[in-house]
């Protein structure tokens, strides 16, 4: 085997400083990005004790760190609205938060397709339908997909519909259940398409609040660098969803087109 000439390490040293640079900005990846630059350095004769191979060892070592790590929060405001993106095991958790007091969760799958929602009430108060704790989180519905990949049926378990939404959402109160359903699942690809065309027209803000960087709090427009953050929240913009309940009330089917 031939040793690498002076472009194989002008050519190395470029991959090599790209994944260091995803690095420096907190971007996770995985074999997918480091699988293509350790088999150039093989095939172009790279000893396992070069300097460029020992380079590509420690990148791997932190690329694993990093994703053991607790993930990088990114917040910010879009054009004014409090927003928040969490990646996690592939999967894209989009926080908007309402008066300061309600957060409401979308759960997107690696497709872009909505898993759950969530909302967090923090405040503390007796509602009809059950106590509210400080801090409590309540999921409103599962989604249980009928294939695994490429799916476009669901089945829906509705959970809890708190009386805060009333709130957060105009005429919601005049709703029925099944509309509402309906409503926060469409809600979530709406937001996801608001924040889409806030990053593209760099229409992002920074909070009144100060990002806590022990707690991997990221500005929000750092996302425009995390490539699979991106791509899911490209996707779920993207989406038109379908809600229909079942007689029984407490569940329902989901569908994409």
């Amino acid at each position: 085997m031939n040793a690498p000439n002076e472009n194989d390490k002008k050519s190395a040293n470029n991959l090599l400083s790209n994944l260091e640079l995803m690095l420096l900005n907190h971007v996770r990846f995985t074999d997918e990005y480091l699988e293509p630059v350790r088999r150039f350095l093989k095939i172009r004769g790279f000893s396992f004790d070069s300097e460029e191979f020992c380079r590509f060892d420690e990148i791997e070592r932190r690329a694993l760190r990093l994703k053991d790590r607790p993930l990088v929060k990114y917040i910010g405001l879009a054009r004014g609205e409090p927003m928040q993106i969490r990646l996690i095991g592939g999967s894209l958790f989009l926080v908007r938060a309402y008066y300061h007091h309600i957060l409401v969760t979308w759960k997107f799958d690696s497709e872009g397709k909505i898993r759950k929602i969530d909302s967090k009430i923090k405040n503390q108060k007796e509602t009809k339908y059950a106590p509210v704790c400080k801090g409590a989180v309540y999921p409103l519905i599962y989604v249980n997909p009928r294939e695994s990949l490429n799916w476009k049926i669901a089945d829906v378990k509705i959970v809890f519909l708190p009386e805060e939404l009333n709130a957060v959402y105009s005429d919601f109160i005049k709703l029925g259940r099944e509309e509402k359903i309906d409503f926060l699942i469409k809600e979530g690809h709406k937001k996801a398409n608001y924040l889409e065309r806030c990053l593209d027209n760099n229409w992002i803000s920074q909070p009144y609040i100060k990002l806590n960087a022990q707690e991997n709090q990221r500005p929000l427009i750092n996302i425009k660098g995390d490539r699979d953050a991106r791509k899911i929240l490209s996707m779920a913009s993207q989406k038109q969803p379908f809600f229909e309940i079942s007689p029984y009330s407490t569940s329902g089917i989901l569908k994409y087109e």
